[in-house]
């Protein structure tokens, strides 16, 4: 138990928080068309390390969570709250679109076409057909 609290501390977390900050140095290049992939400066030693914009970018991430997360309850707290927001605003925005750009219809418009020339009475919710039941379901 006591290896494995040092171990979970000193690779397998560090170990993910770096896989996740090159995960999110990727996207943003993705993102960016690749302006990333250059080489931004060079460490003078031996024959010289380069220092890409991916690698700015992930220890700049690294560096902003660490930093976060040692500032105060409160100031974490806050950026929490804020972040749950954006997500709750993103999903009311998705829902508010699909009602807004949405047609109402669940099947491929040629489709309907076929479907019209099918059912000849009853009553319609949607594409599925309610039979009247004066005339005895004989229009299916």
């Amino acid at each position: 138990s006591f290896l494995y609290g040092w171990t979970v501390f000193a690779i397998m977390k560090t170990g993910s928080q770096a896989a996740l900050a090159v995960g999110f140095a990727i996207f943003v290049n993705a993102v960016t068309g690749g302006s990333l992939d250059a080489t931004w400066a060079t460490i003078p030693i031996g024959t010289g390390i380069p220092v890409r914009g991916l690698t700015v970018i992930a220890l700049t991430a690294l560096w902003g969570v660490t930093l976060l997360n040692c500032a105060s309850i409160g100031a974490t707290g806050a950026f929490a709250t804020f972040l749950t927001a954006l997500k709750v605003a993103a999903l009311v925005a998705i829902g508010v679109a699909a009602f807004w750009f949405g047609s109402g219809e669940f099947i491929h418009p040629g489709d309907m076409i076929q479907n019209e020339a099918l059912f000849s009475s009853g009553r319609r919710i949607g594409h599925a057909e309610i039979p009247d039941v004066a005339s005895g379901c004989q229009g299916l």
